[in-house]
């Protein structure tokens, strides 16, 4: 299995790193996969409409997905004015027969693969989660994307993002490649997700690395190192780079 660490820096430092999501693009990319309409369950919101209501769920557009071996990756953006505070994915991968290849509520809560939360408007997210074996012919492999729950917040303008990342570089080596990001922080944040996608020369998608960090100091930027231990093209370049604070849930603090 896929995985990926970042290097240990003097104050921020990684915390306990989620699995590389590593995505081979597929023919099959054509298409967008609206949640709106695919979600099976009551969502819950802190204000608005009633979330019962047509069209109240914030549309999560599905924009990349693919497969390599057992591992699936799903790329969505929030295409709302709206912060997504939570959305957990419920997602199933299917083979040409309509036969279940793995489920993305299969995965462990823990192993942070399959939670995003506080997506901005215009932000995406990168979802991964493992097949029961791997996909003999991905090609003719079907995706449905939906969420067991979610949470959000507005209408309201955007918030002034608490960090930016900045693409640095790709270094390649033998079974490891290091994707490079730049994390620049405003305030101090205790934790944050850190993700880069690798993409070939046509702007292809073949990897999404995902990795949270910990105690990141005010007006700093700190070099990520997020390393996918996956066979990749050497000619990879980095694609679009994500930032945003880890909420902690109700575990305690680092230790800053």
């Amino acid at each position: 299995m896929p995985r990926n660490s970042v290097r240990r820096r003097p104050r921020a430092r990684p915390a306990v790193a989620v699995a590389a999501l590593a995505v081979l693009v597929l023919p099959v990319l054509g298409g967008c996969t609206t949640i709106s309409d695919q979600l099976a369950i009551t969502p819950v919101s802190d204000s608005g409409p009633d979330p019962t209501a047509p069209g109240a769920l914030p549309s999560l557009t599905t924009t990349d997905w693919g497969v390599t071996g057992s591992l699936v990756s799903v790329v969505v953006t929030n295409h709302t004015d709206r912060v997504v505070r939570r959305a957990r994915l419920a997602a199933t991968l299917r083979d040409a027969d309509g036969t279940v290849l793995g489920t993305s509520t299969s995965m462990p809560d823990q192993s942070g693969c399959c939670t995003a939360e506080g997506v901005g408007p215009g932000e995406s997210h990168g979802f991964y989660f493992l097949t029961d074996v791997p996909v003999a012919d991905p090609a003719t492999a079907r995706l449905e994307v939906g969420f067991r729950e979610a949470a959000w917040t507005g209408p309201a303008g955007a918030p002034e993002p608490a960090a930016r990342a900045l693409p640095v570089g790709v270094e390649p080596g033998a079974g490891l490649t290091v994707a490079v990001v730049d994390v620049a922080t405003v305030d101090a944040l205790p934790a944050a997700v850190v993700q880069a996608e690798l993409r070939d020369p046509a702007g292809r998608l073949v990897a999404v690395v995902s990795a949270t960090w910990t105690c990141l100091p005010a007006a700093t930027t700190t070099r990520a190192r997020l390393e996918l231990f996956e066979p990749v093209p050497d000619d990879v370049r980095i694609g679009a780079v994500w930032a945003r604070p880890a909420p902690l849930g109700g575990g305690a603090a680092p230790d800053c």
